[in-house]
């Protein structure tokens, strides 16, 4: 299903940019890419999600999706989303097995499988980087043990590493109900850059920024439920990267 007519694509925003510039709704060559990199460096500033108010980041409800993983039996190792930046909740079961996987580092998975092929229900888990390729980025992946003995279904919460607009009819992450926001962020990249010493764009993105939040608060839920696994005695929680 398409976005509603309310939302802005990638070419809506950066046209939009174009024409407060005075360079018309139809940009060529170099200016059209000039005008698509205000868009995305807008479109950057706003998912920071710097609330203007108090000068804090925040995280929007949208860069954090629910995720599953699918274990096999036997394999200890599954590459994560591309779009991954960090883990926000630890794994827990879809249903069958009780309880979720708690945080560990590589070493600590090795040791635990003293150089064997341990196999069971998986009930520790680290996430580590899988490769870099400057084509692609950095890439992430988490190592489970025992290795699973059956098939099982994790689900799971991240950090969405958000991705810069290329395609015309791309929408921006947030919907429409934050369209406005990013493009009045586009705006004021380019009145910041072309219009130095105005000020009515920036000032108006940081209105519909601070809407946005506000908004977006109520997307948010009160409380991200009951946790009765817990970790083991004396750990931290590590979040992103627990490989040393």
């Amino acid at each position: 299903m398409s976005e509603p007519t309310i939302s802005l694509t990638f070419k809506d925003l950066y046209t939009e940019v174009s024409d407060y510039l005075g360079y018309g709704r139809g940009p060529e060559g170099e200016r059209l890419e000039e005008m698509k990199r205000y868009v995305n460096d807008g479109y950057a500033r706003f998912l920071l999600g710097v609330d203007p108010r108090t000068g804090r980041a925040g995280t929007w409800s949208f860069l954090v999706p629910e995720a599953t993983l699918s274990l096999a039996g036997g394999t200890g190792a599954y590459a994560l989303p591309d779009d991954f930046a960090y883990l926000v909740d630890d794994f827990t079961y879809d249903g069958g097995a009780a309880g979720g996987l708690r945080p560990a580092t590589v070493r600590e998975l090795r040791a635990m499988a003293g150089g064997g092929a341990i196999r069971g229900t998986p009930r520790w888990f680290a996430v580590c980087p899988s490769g870099f390729a400057a084509a692609t980025g950095q890439r992430w992946e988490v190592l489970v043990h025992p290795l699973p003995s059956a098939e099982f279904t994790l689900r799971y919460r991240y950090r969405v590493n958000p991705q810069r607009m290329v395609e015309d009819a791309e929408y921006p992450m947030g919907g429409a109900l934050h369209a406005q926001a990013v493009l009045a962020c586009g705006l004021a990249v380019a009145e910041e850059r072309r219009n130095d010493g105005q000020h009515a764009h920036r000032d108006r993105a940081s209105d519909l920024v601070a809407a946005s939040i506000d908004l977006d608060a109520r997307a948010k839920p009160s409380n991200v439920g009951y946790n009765a696994d817990g970790g083991p005695v004396g750990r931290r929680r590590r979040g992103a990267v627990t490989y040393a």
